[in-house]
C-alpha cells in the first residue's frame, strides 16, 4: 500500500480525505472525493459527466492557486 500525504485509512479501505488549514480550496478535497463515492450508486452511463465535472472543478481550483 502507498502513503497518501493528507489520507488515512478508513476501515472501509477508502482513504479519509484531510486537507491543511491553509487550503486555498477548504472543501474541496473532501466534496470531490464524496461525488466520486456516489458514483457506486449511479448507473455507469452517468459517470462521465461526473468525472468531467470533477475535472472542471480541480481545474479551476488549481489554476487558482497560482493567483492566491
Amino acid at each position: 500500500m502507498t502513503d497518501v500525504p493528507g489520507a488515512s485509512t478508513e476501515p472501509s479501505g477508502q482513504a479519509a480525505v484531510t486537507e491543511p488549514e491553509n487550503s486555498p480550496a477548504p472543501g474541496i478535497a473532501s466534496e470531490i472525493s464524496a461525488q466520486l463515492a456516489g458514483l457506486v450508486d449511479r448507473p455507469v452511463e452517468e459517470h462521465p459527466e461526473v468525472y468531467e465535472d470533477v475535472h472542471q472543478r480541480l481545474r479551476n481550483t488549481l489554476s487558482g492557486i497560482d493567483h492566491v
